[in-house]
């Protein structure tokens, strides 16, 4: 059974058109280790998810598959997105309202 981090790392790869070795090269880590990785012989310690998740730019919780963020998404984006769950859902109808009314007005 393929995991969430094989899928994310196997994407990411593809998508920065790299191979196993560039990531290797990047991160200090073994081609055999990320094959490994990638094939679900081992699971990765945190420590070589968050080598890995600086090498390719991705946020090491999206890539490890323990939060559901798009890839690319900044620390800035990340951190209004924790502050949001923790909103009302009164609360996120204002911030909506707010957001629309802001992005509306750089048009004028």
């Amino acid at each position: 059974m393929t995991t969430t981090f094989q899928k994310r790392l196997r994407e990411t790869l593809e998508r920065r058109n790299m191979r196993q070795v560039d990531l290797a090269e990047k991160t200090g880590l073994t081609r055999g280790i990320i094959s490994s990785y990638l094939y679900g012989r081992y699971k990765a310690k945190g420590e070589n998810v968050a080598l890995m998740a600086k090498a390719l730019g991705v946020d090491p919780s999206w890539l490890a598959g323990v939060e559901d963020v798009p890839m690319g998404t900044t620390q800035e984006e990340r951190d209004v997105l924790s502050l949001w769950r923790t909103l009302s859902e009164r609360d996120k109808g204002t911030v909506k309202c707010l957001l629309t009314h802001l992005a509306g007005s750089r048009d004028e």
